[in-house]
């Protein structure tokens, strides 16, 4: 046997043969037969029912003998089943189960189960090679890849020598048949070469002598491609995991230099002062990071660290195996000012074994805080292509404006609301949190802005400089004390707190007492102590924001909100919510380093003579906010009126000198605009291929692309999600060669987002159909997308027609079927008649002639799949010209499922149509919006806090979104 082999023997023996069987033989042979049988049997399964099942019913009928099935059966069953019924049909699942336990074998069962010790004969490898493996050997051109990673710790702590045995056999046996990958770390080689020195040596020195084995490798046979990994993890692989080095080089990021003394304040890292200087030295001896001398001694990642940090070193500071990390597939996520372009993966990359993660799943696992979780944590992402970059763009995208912005999104509530997640790339920091009363909700927000988290990485002495000598730029230089307190009207903040390791001391504590309190009152009717805690909260929010401002990082707070209607529903809750626009949002506003809140709103004489005089320039006197709010969840949109005049109640508490024209001061505008609107989806398409370095004339069809959006992502309520269009866009790649942003790209970045977030309208089956045909490469026959949708073949049934029918899908001549996001006769398309041949379709009638409107694909669609429609009285008056849609509409469900998607893609040649919709509550997104710039594609009703002065031109007070 192979593990006696392993043990005793060299390498490359024959199994010892006898007259007869062995067990291994035995089963072996029952794999072929059962194999066999199930090709046989294959064609009588119909999917509906449970697969295993009718496999089972299928095996005993064709291979019992009659008079067996006689005496299992009743008279009335066994009648049934003579008359041609099947035998899953005749007994229910309970009878066959224990008919096939009884009489029969379960060919399911062995074929998978071989070689486990639990098959036919329950026997080992010998079954394993063979059975699977020598077919395999046979019949695979080109070896299946196989990847294993031996765990270290494993092998160190085995005790039972023979089970390691057998595992190195099956190892062995499976490399007659696949390419087996064998990974593992030098410490993991040792102990094999220590105990299995025979093993090791026939199958892991091979690489050693630059020969090839021709079943197993090892990381030393990587490809010339994996040279840059490879280094790395030679680089990283004797430091230990989780301990200082590997954390301080994970908290560099690529592209980006830290100064060494931030690195000693940096909390992530964790080391004393004394230990930075030594470690990064050793880093440098090592290639990973280089050295830049200076005043404050800058450090980078080199070429081969960056790759150790994005592909070696895992979330929490342990290292990934080089055979056990992948490619991105999407955007490089390079942060700050170097900007990568990254082509799709190529087609022969080995695809995942699970499905990426969904990202609004991934944000709500915040796990949980009284455990290992921490109530501010640093945003990241579920996979490589969603990783912590592109999820914070991800979140930005629903931000429009420098103001409010409410976007509908479908999302998930946190697992712990009092979670807040903290994101700094591209010189803007992403606050994200849960709605939770304004109280709680003001405390998560202002704390997470001033957690040790923000101060180790972003609010740094390299941000400030030592005594505050670098905010605004270093404009301020001796006057910086007056312009931080009497200006900014930065609180807590004193002489000592010049000195910055004082002041963040100082805000640690301030914090600190304040999230003490609130945990004090919490629950409480303490009117006046609330009222004084919510004083203290609003100035953190208003210095923190203030001091980002000085530091120049633009604030985004993202506050989620999974319960709206409910919101909506308790008018004591509602008010609560809208009070905190009320006075937060003014509040995160300054002229130039003045506080506006100090120079517009505040009553108070004393604090008024504590002001830094301002001159309020007539040519520009806008003043600008330090934080912009996003509101997102189910039907968001709603909240957007109200939250308008909500802030516009503010605007009475502005001082009446300046009201009656005797006292200058600024002027506040705060646009509140919706985030799903087609001029919304528009910038995210155009920012993103700008990224991308699509050339900006390649996409001057762009109202094709946010059609093709909307209509795949919008609903019958809302416009498509920003959020979704984002995950879309960060998805895809410029295609080597080329620069012009297709439909067939939209097409692929809708392939990577969940089902779920696809035609929305739809029932989920016919969605998880509609995913799985985008996401194939070729096109794809009724068994595979049943099995790759997970769905039965009665719910294909159902919906395969539906999706023909308004061609979404589109049968080619083998009868499979493929996806089409943009049908052919949509407006945008350069067809005038379907890609197949109308005789495939299901009653082979002429699809309407082109141009296409939206009244004549509903009946054609009606002649398809709704044929008692057309039978009922008056029926055909629905479809007269000019078409009454709301009436139409009312009369099929299967119309109102689809209506987006008509009018989406046929809304400018079918102007009935979007004259209906725009009567429509919340169809507005389907209007057509302005392409010639960015600030005419801006809804925006803008909030007025203060008096223009009189000189102030219209120009001046223009909004324009980001």
């Amino acid at each position: 046997m192979l593990q006696e082999e392993i043990l005793d023997l060299p390498m490359g023996g024959r199994w010892e043969e006898t007259g007869g069987w062995s067990d291994g033989e035995a089963e072996a042979a029952q794999y072929a037969l059962d194999l066999f049988q199930l090709a046989l049997v294959g064609d009588k399964v119909e999917p509906g029912d449970d697969v295993l099942l009718q496999y089972r019913a299928a095996a005993l009928a064709d291979t019992l003998p009659e008079s067996t099935l006689r005496k299992e059966l009743t008279d009335q069953q066994h009648d049934r089943f003579e008359g041609g019924a099947r035998l899953v049909d005749v007994l229910n699942e309970d009878e066959i189960v224990a008919m096939a336990d009884r009489l029969g074998n379960d060919p399911v069962r062995n074929a998978t189960q071989i070689g486990t010790g639990r098959g036919a004969t329950n026997a080992g490898v010998e079954a394993l090679a063979k059975g699977p493996v020598r077919l395999h050997e046979h019949v695979d051109d080109r070896p299946t890849p196989i990847v294993l990673f031996l765990d270290g710790a494993a092998w160190q702590d085995l005790q039972d020598r023979e089970t390691g045995a057998r595992a190195l056999a099956t190892i062995s046996a499976l490399g007659a048949g696949f390419d087996v990958r064998v990974a593992l770390s030098s410490r993991c080689e040792n102990i094999l070469q220590r105990r299995f020195g025979n093993w090791h040596e026939a199958n892991i020195c091979l690489t050693e002598a630059e020969e090839r084995s021709s079943h197993v490798s090892s990381p030393a046979a990587a490809s010339e491609k994996e040279q840059a990994v490879i280094e790395a993890w030679n680089a990283i692989e004797d430091l230990p995991p989780r301990k200082g080095k590997i954390r301080l080089l994970a908290n560099l990021r690529p592209g980006e230099s830290r100064e060494v003394r931030d690195l000693r304040r940096d909390d992530e890292i964790g080391l004393s002062a004394s230990s930075i200087d030594p470690y990064v030295q050793d880093l440098a001896e090592r290639g990973l990071v280089a050295i830049t001398d200076g005043e404050y001694n800058q450090v980078e990642l080199t070429e081969i660290g960056e790759v150790a940090v994005e592909r070696l070193i895992t979330s929490d500071y342990g290292l990934r195996h080089p055979l056990h990390s992948r490619l991105r597939t999407g955007l490089t996520g390079t942060p700050q000012l170097r900007t990568s372009t990254v082509c799709r993966a190529n087609s022969d990359m080995t695809p995942p074994a699970t499905p990426t993660p969904a990202a609004e799943g991934h944000l709500a696992d915040t796990g949980d805080p009284k455990g290992d979780a921490e109530y501010v944590q640093w945003l990241d992402g579920p996979s490589d292509r969603l990783d912590a970059w592109a999820m914070h763009h991800r979140l930005l995208a629903g931000r429009r404006v420098e103001g409010v912005t409410c976007v509908d999104h479908e999302l998930d509530p946190f697992d712990d609301g009092r979670v807040a997640y903290l994101s700094c790339f591209d010189d803007t920091m992403l606050v994200a949190t849960q709605w939770g009363k304004s109280l709680p909700t003001l405390a998560r927000i202002a704390g997470a802005l001033l957690s040790d988290k923000a101060m180790g990485k972003v609010l740094t002495e390299g941000a400030f400089g030592k005594e505050f000598q670098e905010v605004y730029e270093g404009a301020f230089e001796e006057a910086v004390e007056s312009v931080i307190q009497r200006g900014a009207q930065i609180g807590w903040f004193s002489e000592d707190e010049l000195d910055y390791d004082n002041f963040r001391e100082r805000y640690g504590k301030v914090k600190s007492l304040c999230l003490e309190r609130l945990g004090d009152l919490a629950g409480t009717k303490k009117y006046e102590e609330r009222q004084d805690l919510y004083r203290d909260l609003h100035g953190l929010l208003a210095s923190a924001t203030h001091l980002y401002n000085a530091a120049g990082i633009d604030v985004t707070i993202n506050i989620r909100m999974p319960d709206t209607y409910q919101l909506l529903a308790d008018e004591k809750r509602y008010g609560d919510f809208l009070d905190f626009f009320q006075y937060t949002a003014p509040k995160n506003a300054v002229y130039g380093c003045h506080s506006l809140y100090r120079l517009l709103l505040e009553d108070d004489p004393e604090k008024l003579r504590a002001r830094l005089p301002c001159e309020v320039s007539p040519e520009d006197p806008m003043a600008d906010l330090t934080a912009s709010w996003v509101v997102s969840g189910p039907d968001a949109t709603l909240l957007t009126e109200d939250i308008q005049e909500a802030i516009e109640r503010e605007a009475d508490n502005v001082r009446e000198q300046i009201l009656n024209g005797n006292e200058e001061a600024p002027v506040l505008e705060v646009p509140v605009v919706e985030g799903n609107s087609y001029a919304a989806i528009k910038n995210v398409i155009e920012e993103y291929a700008e990224k991308k370095d699509f050339r900006s004339e390649a996409i001057r069809d762009v109202r094709r692309l946010v059609r093709v959006c909307i209509a795949t992502l919008g609903s019958e309520d809302r416009g498509a999600s920003p959020y979704d269009v984002a995950e879309m866009m960060l998805s895809i790649g410029r295609q080597r060669g080329g620069d012009v942003l297709t439909v067939d790209d939209i097409a692929y970045g809708l392939s990577q987002l969940p089902a779920e977030r696809l035609l929305p309208d739809l029932p989920k089956t016919a969605r998880e159909m509609v995913s799985v045909l985008l996401g194939a490469e070729n096109p794809l026959g009724r068994s595979e997308i049943i099995d790759r949708a997970g769905i039965s073949g009665s719910s294909y049934g159902r919906h395969i027609g539906k999706l023909a029918a308004y061609a979404v899908v589109e049968p080619t001549s083998d009868r499979k079927w493929e996806a089409h996001i943009e049908p052919w006769w949509a407006a945008g398309s350069d067809l005038d008649e379907p890609r197949t041949d109308e005789d495939s379709y299901v009653n082979g009638d002429a699809p309407p002639r082109t141009p296409v409107r939206g009244v004549d694909l509903f009946f054609w669609t009606a002649i398809q799949e709704e044929r008692e429609l057309l039978g009922r009285d008056g029926s055909w008056e629905l479809f007269d010209w000019p078409p009454d849609y709301e009436h139409l509409l009312s009369e099929s469900e299967l119309f109102r499922q689809w209506a987006t998607f008509v009018f989406a893609h046929q809304a400018p040649v079918d102007s009935p149509a979007a004259a209906y919709l725009d009567d429509s509550p919340g169809s507005e997104w389907l209007v057509d919006a302005p392409v010639s710039g960015k600030a005419d594609s801006v809804d925006a009703r803008s909030v007025r806090i203060g008096r223009l002065p009189a000189a102030a031109e219209e120009a001046q007070t223009r909004l324009s979104g980001t």
